[in-house]
């Protein structure tokens, strides 16, 4: 890299940022990738050059003030390209009509295309459906308790798509109940999912309880054939290998066919669709798929030893494991996964280096908080007073 030069361009970073809910909003989550920012901003590379996309700011680097950092502010787009977006997705009606939507979008490119799937697939292309995204006073009420106004600014916007995910959703469930289910569950993997994974674990009549019966009641071709749509409509991303775009960088991943494709949500719109997901669904769901990724594991491994691995992709496997494990509840048994399956920080930092990973996997038992917001239990006991004994 050093030595050609190139752009490199970085799309939805957000996916890899802190969301301000825990850690530093904006933070990225990678610390190497972090330093390889840190390099280029600083002009260590001078041949390189990268372009990043984010909904959120590059708090790592804003702080900083680096040399050749620069940022640009792109919330909004024109009026006429927001236009132009809802006649691609199939908006009828006149331009006037048109900018009326796109104004009630924000201007925000991804929520006008949100808006304009649905208007086309559930409202005949009709500009006149009332979309309901908020009023002024009420997306003002929604983020006036942050004190972040970038944050504020992230709150406002992810409401719209909240309200347009719930337009969604009563389609859907009219329309393809089976379709709604499936995408429900999509938005519980943090990385990509393969077909086979989501019909082996919410397919079949064991599953009914979990999916639904119209989801359970599929077989895999009918799961992909749901999928395909998902990805028409733009609401889910299809990537061909398990890459940065997916949240991982091992296309040979243990919970995925070779080549086959991974299904991902971009995290906006997952965050719509999540918010309208009972908790006691969740709960079962992500049981489900801890239920699911284990026995894959079993199947990707066969015979082979599951101490201390060191294969990414088992690892990315088990890591995954241990997040289902933590949202289903069982947190002792996420820990165990962690300490005699994984190995511990002895496997991954001293035997394998792989610091990141173990501070992620360290930071969901903390509930995401970063390791500077985490008070050392040492200082604790310090304040407690000198005659304490511990």
């Amino acid at each position: 890299l050093q030595q050609t030069p190139g752009l490199v361009v970085m799309d939805g970073l957000e996916k890899v940022q802190e969301d301000g809910s825990r850690g530093t909003f904006g933070r990225l989550n990678s610390p190497k990738l972090r330093d390889f920012l840190d390099q280029l901003a600083a002009g260590y590379v001078p041949e390189l050059s990268v372009l990043i996309t984010s909904r959120f700011p590059l708090a790592d680097l804003r702080d900083k003030h680096p040399r050749f950092f620069r940022t640009q502010t792109v919330d909004q787009i024109d009026v006429a390209a927001g236009v132009q977006l809802l006649r691609d997705r199939g908006v009828r009606g006149t331009d006037g009509q048109l900018a009326a939507v796109v104004e009630q979008c924000g201007r925000h490119a991804l929520t006008v295309d949100f808006a304009g799937g649905y208007l086309a697939e559930y409202a005949q292309g009709d500009p006149a459906t009332p979309l309901d995204l908020g009023t002024a006073e009420q997306l003002q009420a929604a983020a006036e308790r942050e004190p972040d106004e970038d944050r504020r600014a992230v709150i406002k916007q992810g409401h719209r798509f909240a309200r347009i995910a719930g337009h969604y959703r009563t389609a859907m469930l009219r329309t393809d109940e089976a379709a709604m289910a499936l995408l429900e569950r999509i938005c519980l993997f943090r990385l990509g999912v393969d077909c086979e994974t989501l019909a082996a674990i919410f397919t079949g009549p064991d599953a009914k309880k979990v999916s639904g019966k119209a989801l359970a009641r599929l077989n895999r071709e009918q799961v992909q054939r749901k999928l395909d749509w998902l990805v028409r409509m733009r609401i889910v991303e299809e990537c061909g290998s398990r890459n940065a775009e997916c949240g991982t960088e091992d296309e040979n991943s243990a919970f995925r066919i070779p080549h086959s494709a991974l299904y991902s949500i971009h995290p906006a719109v997952r965050d719509g669709f999540l918010s309208g997901i009972s908790g006691e669904t969740a709960l079962a769901s992500h049981e489900a798929v801890r239920h699911g990724l284990e026995a894959s594991l079993k199947v990707s491994l066969g015979e082979a030893p599951g101490a201390n691995p060191s294969d990414p992709a088992t690892l990315d496997l088990l890591e995954e494991i241990v997040h289902h494990t933590l949202q289903s509840g069982h947190v002792p048994e996420a820990w165990d996964i962690f300490r005699n399956r994984i190995g511990g920080f002895e496997n991954l930092g001293w035997r394998l280096g792989a610091y990141e990973r173990g501070e992620r996997i360290c930071r969901a038992f903390a509930g995401g908080a970063t390791p500077e917001s985490i008070r050392p239990l040492s200082l604790e006991g310090e304040q407690r007073g000198e005659g304490d004994q511990h």
